[in-house]
Formats: structure tokens, sequence, C-alpha cells
């Protein structure tokens, strides 16, 4: 009873008092925004990040125009140095290409305690549902093999490894550089 008797007092004052009205108001939007605040910044801590391999067969061309791409553009650069001459560059990628997929993590409760699992995130769009990609990564270089003119010379070899571990950001064991033979350099 004394419940209810305090509640049709405070019921009383809202219609009779407009300053109290607009007070109890706020209050009531105020804890409405902390709540959605706190489910949002719920959900923000359960989300990960999930890297997933790429389908081999259809990246397999994306990744071979990448190497071949990177291929040239090194024959390029080190044609151009001092002593080099020729050059022939073949570059072995480590693993596959990577897919960074949005995920969410969940949890559920049975008798035997809390068991989690992630599921990826999904956007419905008019081509069907998708997961959220939230970047694609490129395999990493693994080695290279350099064929050059010039690489007879141990001081233009040592560049040539420099200039190569530098710009693929790989050590300079992962480089081998050799020297053309003859048959190469007239073709």
């Amino acid at each position: 009873m004394k419940d209810s008797a305090l509640f049709s007092k405070l019921l009383i004052k809202l219609e009779n008092n407009k300053k109290f009205k607009w007070i109890a108001y706020a209050v009531l939007i105020l804890a409405a925004l902390l709540i959605f605040i706190s489910s949002i910044k719920a959900s923000w801590g359960k989300s990960t990040i999930q890297t997933t391999p790429t389908d081999p067969q259809g990246g397999q061309t994306d990744i071979q125009t990448y190497t071949e791409r990177l291929e040239a553009r090194l024959e390029s650069i080190l044609s151009g140095m001092q002593g080099v001459g020729k050059v022939r560059v073949m570059i072995m990628l480590d693993g596959t290409e990577e897919t960074v997929v949005a995920s969410e993590e969940q949890s559920s409760e049975n008798e035997n305690g809390t068991s989690k699992y992630t599921k990826p995130s999904i956007i419905s769009s008019s081509m069907g549902d998708e997961a959220i990609v939230l970047k694609e990564l490129l395999p990493k270089v693994g080695g290279v093999l350099v064929v050059a003119e010039g690489a007879g010379d141990i001081s233009v070899s040592l560049d040539i490894m420099s200039a190569v571990s530098t710009v693929l950001g790989i050590n300079q064991n992962n480089v081998q550089v050799f020297e053309m033979n003859e048959k190469s350099v007239e073709d």
C-alpha cells in the first residue's frame, strides 16, 4: 500500500508540476540511451576478426597476375642499376591469399557449461547473403631468384640482393642471385 501511495503522489506531482515532468522525461530518455549504448558496446566487444583462406582455384589468376607484375617491376628496377645488365626474376610466394571476414562471437549455456563459437557477420543484398569482408591479404614473398648479366661481380650481386630484400621487405637469406649465361643474354 505504501508503494502505491508513493506512486500516486508522484503521478499527481507530474501532472501539476511541468518542471518535474520534464525532469522525469529526461531521466527516462537518458536511461533508455544508456541501455542502448551498453548493448551496442557489448556487441562490439564480442566482434572478432577471423582469417579464412580464399578458394585456391578462384583466386589463382589474381595471385599469378600479382606475381607477374611484381617480377616485371623488379626486373625493370634492377636492370636500371649500375653494372646489372639484363635481368630475369622469379618470385615464390608463401601461402595463399587470405580474406579477413568480420565475425561475431556467440555463446550458449547448457548443463555442461558455456560454449562459445564464432560465425561470420552477414549482410543481405539484392545478390543474396554475403559475409562482410574487412580486407584481403595477398600472400607474402617467401623467396626470390635473380639471374643477371652483371651478377659475376660480387659487388653487383650484393647490390641486387640488398635492393630486392629492401623492396620486398624480406630477409637477404631469401634472395639468391646468379650470373646469366651467354645463351640467355643473346635471347
